[in-house]
C-alpha cells in the first residue's frame, strides 16, 4: 500500500470517527419529546403527610419528591433530582368561615437552622437543564474540537456544519414542553382560600445535599385571614425522609392514588 493511500485511509478514518463522536454529542443534546403527565388535585387529608391548621378548620397536606422514583410519577425528569431542584406537592382545603391568603414566598422548608424558600419554576428549569447535562464541558470540548479538526482536515468542506443549531442551546422555559409543565403545575404565587374550597400545586426547593441526609424536614405554611382584623395562622408539616420501606410505601401510595389508572396498569 502506497504512502498516499495510507494517508488517505488515515484521513478518512479520522473524519469518520470524529463525525461519529460529534454526532453522538449532537444527538445527546437533542432533548427527547417530553410528554406531560396529568396530576389531579388530591384532598390534603388523603396525603400521607398532613396537618390541621391550629385555630382554623383548614387542612394542609404535602408530598416531598426527593428521589427519582418519587419525581417520576409527576415529571419523569431526572434533571430535577440531579440538580436538587426538588418538587413538593402541596394541597390546602378549608371548611373555615374565613377566607385566607397564602403566599408561596412565606412557605419555608426547615432543616434545623437552615431555612429554604421555594424557587420559581424557571429557576427549577434552569437547574434541571444543567442536571441533564452533567458532562456538558466535556461534550463541548469534544464537539467544537472535533468540528475545528474536521473543518481543517477537509480543507473547509465541512464548514457548513457550523451553521447547524447548537446542541448546547438553553431554551427559554416557555419554549420547552418541560419548562411549561413545571409552570403549569406550580402553585400560584398568591392563593386565595375561600370557605369550602381546595387549592394546591407544586413548589420547588433547592436544598443542600446535607439537608437531604437529615432525619426529618419541616414544611411551614402561613395563612393570613382577610377582614378588618387579619389573623395569621401557621402550620408545620413534618416530612420524614423517604428511605427504604418509607420510600417504597410512598411510591406505591402515589401509584395507587395519584396516577391515572392507565398510567400504572400493566
Amino acid at each position: 500500500m502506497s504512502v498516499r493511500v495510507e494517508k488517505y485511509m488515515f484521513r478518512a478514518n479520522f473524519i469518520r470517527r470524529m463525525c461519529a463522536a460529534m454526532l453522538a454529542v449532537y444527538l445527546n443534546g437533542c432533548a427527547p419529546l417530553y410528554a406531560p403527565k396529568p396530576v389531579y388535585l388530591t384532598p390534603p387529608f388523603a396525603l400521607p403527610e398532613h396537618e390541621n391548621v391550629p385555630g382554623a378548620n383548614i387542612t394542609v397536606g404535602a408530598i416531598f419528591c426527593e428521589t427519582p422514583s418519587l419525581i417520576k410519577p409527576f415529571f419523569d425528569h431526572e434533571g430535577l433530582w440531579r440538580a436538587h431542584a426538588l418538587p413538593l406537592l402541596l394541597t390546602v382545603q378549608s371548611s373555615d368561615v374565613r377566607s385566607y391568603d397564602i403566599s408561596t414566598q412565606e412557605i419555608i422548608l426547615v432543616d434545623g437552622s437552615r431555612i429554604y424558600r421555594s424557587i420559581s419554576p424557571s429557576e427549577a428549569y434552569d437547574l434541571a437543564w444543567k442536571g441533564r447535562r452533567p458532562y456538558l464541558r466535556a461534550e463541548k470540548t469534544i464537539y467544537y474540537g472535533g468540528l475545528i479538526l474536521v473543518t481543517i482536515v477537509t480543507l473547509g468542506l465541512a464548514s457548513f456544519v457550523w451553521g447547524l443549531p447548537s446542541p448546547f442551546g438553553h431554551l427559554d422555559p416557555s419554549a420547552d414542553p418541560f419548562g411549561r409543565d413545571l409552570a403549569y403545575k406550580a402553585m400560584p404565587a398568591t392563593v386565595r382560600l375561600d370557605p369550602g374550597t381546595i387549592t394546591g400545586g407544586f413548589l420547588y426547593f433547592h436544598p443542600l445535599s446535607d439537608s437531604l441526609k437529615s432525619p426529618e424536614l419541616t414544611l411551614v405554611v402561613q395563612l393570613r385571614s382577610e377582614g378588618r382584623k387579619p389573623v395569621t395562622r401557621t402550620v408545620s408539616v413534618a416530612l420524614p425522609r423517604a428511605r427504604g420501606e418509607e420510600e417504597s410505601y410512598l411510591f406505591e401510595w402515589i401509584k395507587g392514588h395519584l396516577w391515572p389508572t392507565s398510567e400504572h396498569q400493566p
